[in-house]
């Protein structure tokens, strides 16, 4: 079992009453082959505070236990009013084709791809899935080479390293992603991705 709501939770900040982070509990055809697609969505949430998440918590991991699930967070905060009006557009969209089916998933498929672009404390995920001590070393030492934050050129831009199952997540502050690419063609990097914040 991997738990990493404590890890998280000092990663979660809340400036306004706008932000709010996204969260998905997620059902995988790799942990279950009857699934008939890769993966759906069994429940989604908008945490407003960390009170809320800890409210929430049991309740998540009684769900994922249920269901052989996921529980998943997108730690690029999320605005209530520009997922609003994403969701306008979106539903419009599918209106304009007639595909009033679709409705009902508009406003989940904005929330799981608009993170708020207004935040300056973008996170970015690197998947490091090998346990390789040495490259994970080099690759947090180069980030914070090349990194070109304006106001803090300098210091450590490696926010946390997440455990997944294969390996873990590094969350960084942003860098110069051409750079670390030419670097590391095999290491994913990920600017709005979700991390792990609890499986079986």
């Amino acid at each position: 079992m991997i738990d990493n709501f404590d890890l998280i939770k000092t990663l979660l900040t809340f400036e306004t009453a706008d932000d709010f982070y996204y969260c998905q509990i997620i059902r995988r055809k790799k942990e279950n082959p009857d699934v008939g697609k890769e993966s759906y969505t069994i429940k989604s949430y908008s945490i407003n505070s960390i009170k809320e998440l800890d409210s929430l918590q049991n309740e998540m991991i009684t769900i994922a236990k249920a269901f052989n699930a996921r529980v998943y967070i997108a730690l690029n905060k999320r605005s209530y009013e520009d997922i609003a009006y994403q969701n306008l557009k979106k539903i419009s969209e599918y209106m304009s084709r007639k595909d009033f089916k679709s409705v009902k998933k508009a406003y989940n498929s904005c929330c799981g791809g608009n993170h708020n672009e207004s935040t300056k404390s973008k996170r970015w995920i690197i998947d490091v899935d090998e346990n390789n001590t040495n490259i994970d070393k080099e690759i947090q030492d180069y980030i914070n080479e090349i990194s070109f934050e304006q106001k803090n050129k300098f210091g450590n831009h490696i926010l946390a390293s997440i455990p997944t199952k294969n390996g873990h997540h590094l969350i960084t502050k942003k860098f110069d992603s051409k750079k670390f690419t030419e670097k590391f063609p095999k290491i994913d990097l990920h600017k709005d991705a979700f991390t792990l914040l609890w499986c079986l």
